[in-house]
């Protein structure tokens, strides 16, 4: 009953201490900022904090979530390539904002556009490809529709100029 506050229940608690990345755990290095669930998977973003930010310990992506089992969930970690990771450091750092459409997930990262992985059967990512925007952009907030839209916000961290783009994905 949601509408008794004390019925509201943590179930579990997710510290990134069992994701690895060249064998080192991911936790106290990195911070999430939005999710999306497609029962019974969730998807998280996952940045570097900037104590890691352009440095060899710089790992930035999508964290899948097997919730099958509540109290035992899965966690696999699907990174952004290194060469297209967004420098900037005056900000948030990349990814914060993910939508997903059809077998994809989508995630900003700023001056690069969007991010695209695909979402395997066993909800396993992996790296797809990407969506180049205008050469002077800033991608932040996105959003997918029903019917294979994708409109992306441009937050003017680079001097962009704070439009909105929307792309038809198939």
């Amino acid at each position: 009953d949601l509408t008794d506050e004390n019925n509201i229940k943590i179930v579990n608690t997710f510290d990134f201490s069992n994701v690895f990345v060249d064998g080192e755990s991911l936790q106290g290095h990195c911070y999430t900022f939005n999710v999306v669930v497609d029962y019974p998977y969730a998807y998280a973003t996952l940045a570097s904090t900037n104590d890691y930010c352009n440095t060899a310990k710089d790992h930035r992506g999508v964290v899948a979530i097997d919730l099958h089992d509540v109290n035992n969930p899965k966690l696999s970690f699907a990174e952004i390539p290194q060469n297209r990771l967004s420098r900037f450091t005056n900000t948030d750092q990349t990814p914060t904002q993910i939508t997903k459409f059809a077998d994809c997930i989508f995630v900003n990262n700023r001056e690069y556009g969007v991010e695209v992985f695909r979402v395997g059967k066993d909800g396993i990512l992996s790296y797809l490809s990407k969506i180049t925007m205008p050469e002077v952009s800033s991608s932040n907030a996105i959003c997918t529709t029903s019917n294979g839209g994708l409109f992306v916000a441009d937050d003017n961290v680079n001097g962009s100029l704070r439009n909105i783009y929307f792309y038809r994905l198939w």
